[in-house]
């Protein structure tokens, strides 16, 4: 599952393209219904994919470069101090005079996610400019495919997303794919097409690109693999991981913990998958790493091995 990461990535930063934003989220251990007003506890942290994943890629002294798009507003000026004090670069961050910086509230009921809302029309408004720094040749010594690690945020827009799954600029690239949501992972369809990329998705998220349900993660990966020649990863909580690698479909089954919070732990699985595969660990060794990575930050410790 490795493709061009390992000899390309080490001498080139990782971009990062796609969401930043404030999280607002709501921590509850009560019954949650419709209309429902608990107690609970609230708390407003830095967030968004793409910046999610920068900072776990950052947990382990890797380069990152982070292409994406904030307010001209207060919250906008911390979100980039924010990544640039962990050692982001931010450079090519674009700043929308017009638009407030994004974000996203969520309710979790002990500790799994019941209800969310993004609010990403910043980084969306700037979408179709955010390979600027690629195709001007500000991010390499001259104009021409990018050739080292790219990730992909899917809150971007699918005309957006149809259009990069062919793009010169990346053609040479490692793609990595990763779904924001069941309600958006339709987007990344034009990226199953290739077998260079990566898919992270959940399983609910794989049974929306299918429409069907999937009893767990190696159906979906089964699945998925009948028509896609791409590199498929699915997580199900603690209920399993599955991936196919070349002809095989590696399952992990990781550690039980008590759930004390699920907001950004798919993009602490990918973080650490990344940079499992850039220490040459096998495919099984990668995908279990990143599995407990993942379980430490729901059960609210620290993500890295």
């Amino acid at each position: 599952m490795q493709s061009k990461l390992v000899t390309e990535a080490m001498t080139q930063p990782i971009l990062c393209i796609g969401s930043m934003h404030w999280d607002l989220i709501g921590r509850t251990d009560a019954a949650v219904s419709t209309g429902a007003d608990v107690p609970g506890r609230i708390s407003r942290q830095p967030g968004g994919v793409a910046l999610n994943v920068a900072i776990g890629l950052r947990r382990y002294d890797m380069e990152v470069v982070l292409l994406s798009a904030v307010g001209q507003d207060r919250d906008g000026d911390s979100l980039l101090a924010f990544a640039s004090n962990r050692g982001v670069t931010v450079d090519h961050v674009q700043r929308m005079a017009e638009r407030s910086t994004g974000r996203y509230v969520a309710i979790e009921c002990r500790g799994q996610l019941h209800a969310a809302v993004a609010d990403v029309r910043t980084v969306e408004t700037a979408a179709a400019r955010l390979l600027d720094p690629l195709t001007s040749g500000r991010l390499t010594s001259e104009q021409g495919p990018w050739t080292g690690t790219v990730v992909i945020d899917g809150n971007l827009p699918e005309t957006l997303l149809q259009d990069w799954s062919v793009h010169p600029a990346l053609s040479l690239a490692d793609l990595r794919l990763v779904s924001a949501s069941p309600a958006k992972v339709r987007r990344l369809r034009p990226f199953l097409e290739l077998p260079g990329a990566t898919l992270y998705l959940n399983r609910l998220e794989a049974g929306q690109m299918c429409g069907r349900e999937f009893p767990t993660a190696r159906a979906a990966v089964q699945t998925l693999s009948m028509f896609s020649p791409a590199h498929i990863v699915v997580t199900d909580g603690e209920r399993g991981i599955a991936a196919k690698t070349g002809r095989q479909v590696l399952t992990v089954q990781p550690d039980g913990v008590r759930a004390i919070q699920s907001t950004g732990a798919g993009d602490v699985f990918v973080a650490a998958h990344i940079h499992a595969e850039s220490q040459q660990l096998s495919p099984m060794e990668a995908l279990t790493v990143a599995a407990r990575s993942a379980t430490w930050h729901v059960g609210g410790t620290d993500c890295r091995p």
